[in-house]
């Protein structure tokens, strides 16, 4: 796979203020909270009179997230998992991330696959610091692959256990969209309505902004990603729904004058080569949004945008190079009617 000398789309992280009128009650305040976490940042807002939730708040919510499903940390519990023989308890979080993986496995025939672990780092990726000189050998990966598929783990009530003590979990598909979800609903559990919550570009909103309209973001034109005045290229109003990227651009592995992926199909045990720069999705949630993304990424064209038609409210947008290498995209309906 070459590496394109485009800087592809992505999702800004800044959230666009759209205003026609403002909110009729003059006392409530736009409340600003942001941070570091997962190796990346954070930013919440929300509408309140006073402040509700704090900074300290979300941060300890951050941490028991990082407890269970961080791969950095030894300690959490899908670090001991990996580490672990058979079986392990887990907890809620960790969980609740299986359930919502193994539904987008089924539904996607296994294009997502948590247990791409061993794959993943035996190209070069992953938390092991080790230097990868050469691309692995047809041999080795199919090897590995013994050890890859999501039916070789089974979650039963909190008790999670594996066919071979060789295969490891790895939700960083995931995970980051789990988190936006899991401060949305703390959000909500605090009578907050109208919010827009977003982890390492992975975004949730609820309600309207401070003018009274929707929450909208931006979609950045690639043609202009390095000058310092950035174009938008499209704008996407959420209406109570998520947002979520994943692309092939950040993340690679060059081995002589080849570039590899980190999105890796864990049917093949190769990294993506289908010509798709970035996907897009929005959902309801953006636990499900940040899972399929990764799908998407795997299907082709034409068939992620035929799989997100029959999905129930998937919108979905693409990015990708035509036989000529031209920069190309496309979306569904659902995603264009989100367009503005």
């Amino acid at each position: 796979m070459k590496l394109f000398s485009i800087f592809p789309f992505f999702i800004y992280s800044f959230f666009l203020n759209i205003a026609s009128s403002e909110h009729k009650n003059v006392h409530v305040k736009e409340i600003i909270i942001h941070g570091i976490t997962q190796g990346t940042t954070y930013s919440i807002k929300y509408l309140a009179n006073d402040s509700i939730v704090h900074s300290n708040q979300i941060d300890s919510i951050l941490q028991v997230i990082d407890s269970s499903l961080s791969l950095y940390k030894p300690y959490s519990i899908i670090s001991r998992f990996n580490s672990s023989i058979k079986c392990l308890s887990v907890d809620a979080h960790l969980s609740n991330v299986i359930t919502a993986a193994n539904i987008i496995s089924e539904s996607s025939n296994g294009l997502f696959d948590i247990t791409c672990k061993p794959i993943s780092e035996l190209w070069g990726f992953g938390t092991l610091k080790k230097s990868v000189l050469q691309k692995p050998d047809s041999t080795s990966i199919q090897n590995i692959l013994r050890f890859v598929g999501y039916k070789n783990v089974v979650l039963n009530k909190c008790r999670l256990c594996k066919s071979n003590l060789n295969i490891k979990l790895d939700c960083d598909g995931i995970a980051q969209g789990y988190t936006v979800d899991v401060i949305a609903e703390f959000l909500v559990s605090n009578q907050i309505s109208n919010f827009i919550v977003e982890v390492g570009g992975e975004i949730r909103t609820s309600g309207k902004n401070i003018h009274n309209v929707y929450w909208s973001v931006g979609i950045e034109d690639p043609s202009y990603a390095f000058q310092d005045n950035f174009l938008v290229k499209h704008k996407v109003q959420l209406v109570n729904a998520a947002i979520t990227t994943s692309g092939n651009y950040r993340k690679f592995k060059q081995y002589g004058n080849e570039y590899f992926s980190h999105i890796i199909n864990p049917q093949t045990g190769y990294p993506v080569n289908n010509g798709i720069v970035s996907v897009s999705v929005i959902a309801n949630n953006a636990t499900m949004a940040d899972g399929w993304d990764n799908a998407f990424m795997l299907m082709g064209v034409n068939n992620a945008i035929s799989k997100a038609d029959s999905l129930h409210q998937i919108g979905l947008y693409i990015l990708y190079l035509d036989n000529s290498g031209n920069l190309m995209d496309t979306c569904n309906n659902l995603f264009k009617n989100s367009l503005h």
